[in-house]
């Protein structure tokens, strides 16, 4: 809020005076000014300069896009200069000369463009100060409720321990705690550290299983890496010179193929809804029919939305009136950073209304278009819109089983039928994008990428599998599913693995110094059953798991601690990106893609995302859950 009183920064241009302030800034070789002044180009390739000591002096910080000669070509440049507060950068004949003085190389020939980086952060309008006292009335609640339920929770032991001595006689002058009967005040009470900790760690129900808790964790991590390599990228200044290492590099491959860590969010999704819709049924003993199937449906629907929005409400505020305040320097400023915030401006209500996967955006051009309002997060609508189908299938299994497979069946082939024809009609080549996983095109998102109907055959997958194991009560009996012979599961777990691995590798087989030899068959082969293949792979892995066969995986998934990260798992997944953000696109150095610098960058955006899914569950995810049950009626009969 402070920042709201600096002042703003006026400039006097006058070019006489910025000459003389330039030549004694050059002679003063043993200046610091001076020196910061010669360095503004940097010290090595794709250093724009050090922007936040030139606000410091204070001074001017310019990113100057020229053209310059060099072996008789003509190549285009970027500078990032330091230079005095009164010289003019729309005068580009003076910003030549001034070119001419920090430029290692003769021949600059013309400039082109010239952006002047603001060297202090000003929040503008009503938006950034609402989300702080937003942040701030957050704060002051957590705090109380922390206060309050200790405070309770202490006076609670102590009556515990006074009231009932050896003999079993209360004391009368002990009075117990106030209880809390205000629906208002359980409310309030629900944003306490107190609460949300323990539940963090409270152990599961008798119907949990650890297999989901494992695939989720595994599935975040896995986008963590991702999200890591691909931002990266983004801040990288010859994005087309890794072409080559990039597609020989198999630690890459696995790393651009990310976007199959969405698959197995779907999956589990899939699984836990419809068995937890199966078990309530069970615990009835009743299907809903008639109209109240349709208000049971609808009130299911929103209950799912009721769950997902406040995460996505929190994040396009963060993005939309915050990330703007939270780095800076050359990069930051003609980056990323800048395209999220000119997206969301623009479409959040696509994100609200979870359409904005199916709103048609424009991935991949110039700004300012970007890559689409948090294009990362187009799982949540996805999520929200297979939910669809829950009721229906739940519906059909409890009172016609065959209809159930047979329009489970159905739907699946429909979904890789309609992947098989978009692909084809739309003359899709995922072979040919330069990186086989990053260089997404925008005619693929646009139809088919991040739609339902194309990425539902894992989600309907883990559907089959909760009504699978509901009909075997929760409970896979081993003298009716005993384990099969070594060699026929040996089999079984090379058929797995190869259905995880194949979506993933199988370009790389067929890349060459030339490129990709893939023809029009091969790709829509490929676009069309690469979500099917690795849904089948995550089902039999899964099967596997909960009939028991194996002794190494039931062991490692047994851990309590996959429970707590499978909580945080879907915050770690939506939020890394914002972090990866904040750290790349501050830096003053375009980035070089290399396995230290992906280490430590990698090892970074973990250890701060999970630093941050653990505050956001303890202040925004767990509370809400609290206030939904104070508030929202059961989606279940």
């Amino acid at each position: 809020l402070l920042l709201l009183l600096l002042p703003e920064h006026a400039h006097c241009y006058d070019d006489s005076q910025c000459v003389a302030e330039v030549e004694r800034l050059v002679q003063a070789t043993n200046d610091p000014v001076g020196e910061l002044f010669l360095l503004g180009n940097g010290k090595g390739y794709g250093d724009l300069g050090d922007y936040v000591a030139c606000h410091v002096i204070p001074m001017d910080f310019w990113t100057v896009d020229f053209m310059f000669k060099l072996m008789n070509q003509t190549r285009s440049a970027t500078n990032g200069m330091c230079v005095p507060s009164v010289c003019n950068p729309n005068n580009f004949a003076l910003v030549e000369y001034l070119l001419q003085q920090v430029w290692t190389l003769n021949g600059v020939q013309h400039v082109t463009n010239v952006d002047v980086l603001p060297n202090a952060v000003k929040l503008e309008g009503a938006g950034p100060v609402l989300t702080v006292l937003l942040l701030v009335l957050l704060s002051a609640t957590v705090l109380g409720g922390t206060v309050y339920t200790y405070l309770r929770g202490r006076q609670s032991r102590l009556n515990k321990t006074e009231n009932w001595p050896l003999l079993g006689q209360p004391k009368s002058h002990i009075r117990p705690p106030p209880r809390v009967e205000s629906r208002l005040a359980a409310i309030l009470l629900s944003w306490n550290l107190i609460d949300g900790w323990e539940h963090l760690h409270s152990p599961a129900d008798s119907n949990h299983l650890a297999i989901f808790d494992f695939f989720k964790v595994l599935a975040a991590l896995w986008a963590v890496l991702g999200y890591t390599a691909l931002y990266m990228l983004l801040g990288a200044n010859e994005f087309a010179n890794y072409e080559h290492y990039l597609r020989s590099s198999t630690a890459f491959q696995f790393l651009g193929n990310a976007g199959f860590a969405a698959d197995i969010f779907l999956f589990c999704s899939g699984f836990l809804l419809m068995y937890r819709v199966l078990l309530r049924m069970r615990a009835v003993d009743s299907t809903p029919r008639g109209w109240h199937f349709l208000e049971w449906s609808a009130c299911l629907v929103f209950n799912r939305y009721v769950r997902l929005l406040p995460m996505v409400c929190f994040l396009l505020l963060y993005v939309l009136f915050l990330l703007p305040y939270q780095g800076n320097g050359p990069l930051w400023e003609l980056g990323q950073a800048r395209a999220e915030v000119h997206e969301c401006a623009s479409s959040w209500w696509a994100n609200l209304l979870f359409i904005n996967n199916l709103v048609p955006n424009q991935f991949g051009q110039a700004e300012p278009n970007g890559l689409g309002c948090l294009a990362w997060t187009w799982i949540v609508p996805v999520d929200l819109q297979l939910t669809l189908l829950v009721p229906l299938l739940a519906r059909l299994y409890r009172s016609y089983e065959r209809v159930y497979l047979g329009v489970l069946g159905l739907l699946l082939g429909g979904s890789v039928l309609a992947s098989l024809l978009i692909a084809n009609l739309q003359d899709l080549s995922f072979c040919e994008s330069r990186f086989a996983g990053y260089e997404v095109s925008s005619n693929m998102l646009n139809v088919m990428y991040n739609k339902p109907w194309t990425r539902a055959p894992p989600y309907l997958l883990g559907v089959y599998l909760a009504s699978f194991f509901d009909q075997v009560g929760g409970k896979i009996d081993v003298r009716h599913y005993p384990a099969p012979k070594p060699q026929v599961r040996a089999v079984y777990l090379t058929l797995a693995l190869a259905m995880l691995i194949l979506p993933i590798y199988i370009i790389e087989l067929d890349f060459h110094d030339t490129g990709c030899s893939w023809g029009s068959t091969e790709n829509t082969l490929y676009l069309g059953l690469r979500h099917l293949c690795f849904g089948l792979g995550l089902f039999l892995v899964a099967m596997d798991n909960i009939c028991g066969w194996g002794q190494l995986l039931p062991k490692l998934t047994e851990r309590s601690l996959w429970l707590v990260l499978g909580r945080l798992s879907f915050l770690l997944y939506i939020f890394t990106p914002v972090i990866l953000i904040i750290i790349v696109f501050s830096s003053t150095t375009y980035w070089q893609l290399t396995a230290l610098s992906f280490s430590t960058i990698a090892t970074a955006v973990g250890a701060f995302a999970f630093i941050e899914s653990v505050l956001l569950y303890l202040l925004v995810e767990e509370p809400l859950r609290r206030v939904r049950q104070c508030l929202v009626p059961s989606a279940y009969p």
